[in-house]
């Protein structure tokens, strides 16, 4: 009667073990077809990459973790559930990515934050970004990092040399270039733009027109003057959130 009870139990361990397996892998299963952004306009000739699978470009398609976008001619409008759009040029690709991460408040107790990370392989584009009180964008560009506190944002890569233009028309931004394990910081604001030749710090920020960087049509202006009327529901962040160091840029490998 005992081995009986034993192996009874036995069994029952096996059976939950195999159950919360499961239970995990659905999770992450999940969390991996979570969706974070939409594609709410296009036009021209365009390519989407899902795990390595070619995906329709439609109006609305829903964009998921690591999906890649390419724009080989016209534009991409991305708009993200808190507000922030995206708007992709000619001859530009980029990966996007989100995940939860958790910062230090007092040294023992964490909050939790989205970090959207948007990695631009090549190109141009233009970015209007909400601020949201645990909401932190970030782009990727290779020859460094930035990160949109609040308003617009034109970023361009050279396709020969890799350098990098971006300006501020709007709000402030923050260019992070990690070098020797150094990392050298600029922070624009309207109107200011600064320049990254790869492995070297960013330039001093100096004025710019806004729109000079990115191509932009008729059409597309209009979209974007109409986005930049629009309010926003938080101005800056709260006063606790701005007492608190920013999280370290994150690089793709660490998402």
């Amino acid at each position: 009667m005992e081995r009986r009870r034993t192996t009874i139990n036995l069994l029952t361990v096996f059976l939950f073990s195999i159950i919360l397996f499961a239970s995990a892998s659905m999770q992450k299963a999940y969390g991996k077809e979570e969706i974070i952004a939409k594609m709410t306009g296009f036009k021209g000739h365009l390519n989407i990459m899902r795990n390595e699978v070619a995906i329709p470009p439609v109006v609305n398609l829903h964009l998921l973790n690591n999906d890649r976008i390419n724009v080989v001619e016209g534009t991409a409008e991305i708009n993200f559930d808190d507000g922030s759009t995206v708007v992709l040029f000619t001859n530009t690709e980029i990966i996007i990515k989100q995940d939860l991460k958790k910062r230090d408040l007092t040294g023992v107790l964490k909050r939790s934050y989205t970090l959207r990370f948007i990695k631009i392989v090549s190109g141009r584009l233009w970015a209007n970004v909400i601020p949201m009180e645990y909401i932190i964008t970030e782009f990727e560009t290779g020859a460094g990092t930035i990160q949109i506190k609040r308003g617009t944002v034109e970023i361009a890569i050279g396709f020969v040399t890799g350098t990098v233009s971006i300006g501020c028309p709007r709000g402030e931004a923050t260019v992070r270039v990690l070098i020797a394990g150094i990392t050298h910081e600029v922070d624009l604001t309207a109107g200011q733009l600064t320049t990254i030749i790869p492995g070297t710090p960013p330039t001093s920020p100096v004025s710019y027109t806004p729109g000079t960087i990115v191509p932009i049509d008729p059409e597309t202006e209009k979209m974007m003057m109409k986005l930049l009327a629009q309010p926003t529901a938080i101005e800056s962040p709260p006063e606790t959130l701005e007492q608190e160091p920013p999280p370290t840029s994150a690089s793709p490998s660490s998402l």
